[in-house]
């Protein structure tokens, strides 16, 4: 039996990456043992530079880099958007798993919106540029300014440190979030961790709807659908929240992932008698219709 040593940074994100790598050489090499070799970088360790200060290219690359010439690991794994442009002799790249979603998220905190001054955090100098001249475009508010403060740190830290603080934003990649509740390799319970701990610390936080919906979510994709119902129950209990509809769809999916036909189709039904105007209100229809077909 073959081995193969994967390299790649701590990060949780970093973590799923490599495992999605290693699931598709699988596909190819079904036999071969695969071990996963993780350590911090530069860019890691230091998490208070802004990354368009830090002295060198290649913060997050270097550090891994130096292992694999040396012989430590068989591959290593990045993201793209970390690689330098000049190409690195020693190294090649190998392959690219299939694109990911390319589009930024924003979110922000419901409260601030009739501000004329938002601040954003962001841990990219290339969505600084480009989201400076695009989102006073885009977003239905009467802004005079946009201003980006540095975030560092992976999703969790991120998120914590925009709830603890006083911005009124943040900038994540989609692909990102989209990679956490894709994932099926024990990172979920970091997920899972972290929004419950966004939740019970501070119910009241403008975010905390949010936040207990994408608990929820976590433990649907986890296939987890009994907790995933009393999750999504919980939505409802949020004033004013904009999940109300998505969790309500939710519902009957887990009963109909379930089997619990006669539920699934009340809670369907639920959905398109309370939230007509639902971008939603389709689908919970044509669930209706291929349930009368079962």
């Amino acid at each position: 039996m073959q081995n193969l040593k994967i390299l790649s940074r701590k990060s949780p994100l970093a973590r799923i990456q490599a495992k999605l790598v290693a699931n598709e050489i699988s596909k190819s090499l079904p036999k071969i043992k695969i071990e996963y070799i993780f350590k911090s970088s530069l860019g890691d360790l230091d998490q208070d530079t802004p990354l368009d200060k830090m002295p060198d290219i290649g913060v997050f690359t270097n550090d891994i880099r130096e292992d694999l010439i040396s012989n430590k690991a068989d591959i290593a794994v990045h993201s793209w958007k970390d690689l330098p442009i000049d190409f690195e002799e020693g190294t090649e790249i190998l392959g690219t798993l299939q694109r990911a979603d390319m589009r930024d998220m924003v979110f922000f905190k419901k409260f601030n919106l009739d501000k004329k001054d938002l601040s954003i955090l962001s841990s990219s100098p290339r969505r600084k540029k480009n989201l400076s001249a695009f989102l006073p475009k885009a977003m239905p508010l009467n802004l005079d300014q946009i201003n980006f403060k540095e975030v560092r740190g992976n999703i969790h830290t991120r998120f914590k440190k925009f709830l603890d603080g006083e911005e009124d934003g943040l900038v994540v990649a989609k692909a990102a979030i989209d990679r956490f509740l894709q994932n099926k390799n024990g990172e979920f319970e970091k997920a899972v961790t972290g929004f419950s701990g966004l939740v019970m610390s501070d119910p009241g936080n403008d975010l905390a709807d949010n936040s207990q919906y994408w608990l929820a979510e976590c433990y649907y994709t986890m296939k987890n659908y009994k907790r995933a119902v009393i999750e999504f129950e919980k939505v409802f209990t949020f004033a004013g929240t904009d999940k109300d509809d998505d969790a309500q769809l939710k519902l009957g999916h887990c009963h109909r992932s379930m089997g619990n036909i006669a539920k699934a189709r009340e809670e369907y039904q639920r959905l398109t008698d309370y939230f007509p105007g639902s971008e939603f209100y389709e689908k919970a229809r044509e669930s209706l219709k291929q349930l009368k077909v079962q």
